[in-house]
């Protein structure tokens, strides 16, 4: 069973989720001394993201897995690109998962305030802006 009773039909439950924070939160605190804050993370989000998952199979949610994607700039700057390459943990638990984020904030300097990312994201959809797949408007 492992990681406070996290299995496929139970991953989803407050205690495991509670958890779940915990871990990002903790990582995210590691990867601010590392790389700084804010844009300063551009880049941490790989062994940010590499480091939560070898936590979380230390805890026995061996699921935890990490996922390449992008997010979708509001605002980027003269020649950069709408879509930033990103990486994240994902938790499968059934037909759902949980989306967790230790270095979202870097990507704030060139979204709205109204999108802008907590400095830690743990939830069960994608936050606006995230994608796994780069769309073909791009």
């Amino acid at each position: 069973m492992g990681f406070l009773g996290c299995n496929k039909e139970k991953c989803c439950n407050s205690a495991c989720f509670k958890m779940i924070r915990q871990v990002a939160e903790i990582v995210h605190n590691w990867a601010v001394e590392n790389y700084g804050e804010g844009y300063s993370l551009k880049g941490g989000c790989v062994e940010a993201s590499e480091l939560m998952v070898k936590i979380l199979h230390l805890l026995g949610c061996e699921n935890a897995k990490t996922v390449d994607g992008y997010v979708r700039l509001d605002n980027p700057d003269d020649g950069e690109e709408a879509l930033e390459p990103h990486v994240w943990v994902e938790i499968p638990c059934g037909g759902e998962f949980l989306y967790a984020d230790a270095t979202a904030g870097q990507f704030n300097y060139d979204m709205d305030a109204e999108h802008a990312f907590a400095p830690v994201i743990v939830c069960k959809e994608y936050p606006y802006g995230v994608t796994r797949e780069k769309p073909d408007d791009v």
